[in-house]
């Protein structure tokens, strides 16, 4: 029942998105997070700027850790089929895909990405790179080769190991930064 509920939503969704223009975006779009390219990109160009060099190192970090978890942890434990090996009619916008449908990879590397950056900075950067982690899980829908509740989980996933990492180099800085203004200021002294 859950499997038809969610194959439906995939039906009206294809349905009610599909265009011939959308199809030439959509494939580009998600072919960009095929092994994170986008994302490794983002990281390395945040990297560059001392402002937010932190946090494309973290955004790499998460992306790792998010590309691990689900596509040699997750996707291995649950093992769901793709929704074109199970439903009649899925429209398929790109060819097959080797590994299991749930959670979506694309929507977990993503979101582990752009939460990074959504977390740590403001203004413009913060809003777009969620945009762009929102359109690369609703590209997983329109080529066919997931269902929403792939791409929901993924999106899950992401957010949480975002979430952890940032909070993690939060707790490990305020260790450091004592230690390291003890050690200053002996030197300081001296």
């Amino acid at each position: 029942m859950f499997q038809n509920w969610d194959g439906d939503l995939l039906y009206f969704f294809q349905k009610i998105t599909e265009h011939p223009l959308l199809d030439k975006f959509f494939i580009f779009y998600t072919t960009l997070g095929n092994k994170g390219y986008l994302w490794i990109a983002l990281g390395i160009i945040l990297i560059i700027f001392n402002k937010t060099r932190k946090t494309g190192l973290l955004l790499l970090i998460s992306l790792l850790i998010s590309h691990l978890l689900n596509n040699f942890v997750l996707k291995t434990l649950i093992d769901r089929p793709r929704p074109y090996e199970v439903l009649p009619n899925v429209r398929m916008v790109i060819g097959r895909v080797e590994e299991t449908s749930f959670p979506s990879g694309h929507s977990a590397t993503a979101f582990g990405s752009a939460f990074v950056i959504f977390l740590r900075e403001r203004g413009w950067l913060r809003w777009t790179a969620l945009a762009m982690a929102i359109l690369m899980a609703f590209s997983r829908l329109y080529v066919g080769v997931h269902y929403p509740t792939d791409v929901l989980a993924g999106s899950i996933v992401g957010i949480l190991i975002a979430s952890g990492v940032v909070f993690l180099e939060k707790c490990i800085s305020q260790k450091i930064k004592p230690t390291l203004n003890q050690k200053r200021n002996r030197k300081n002294s001296k």
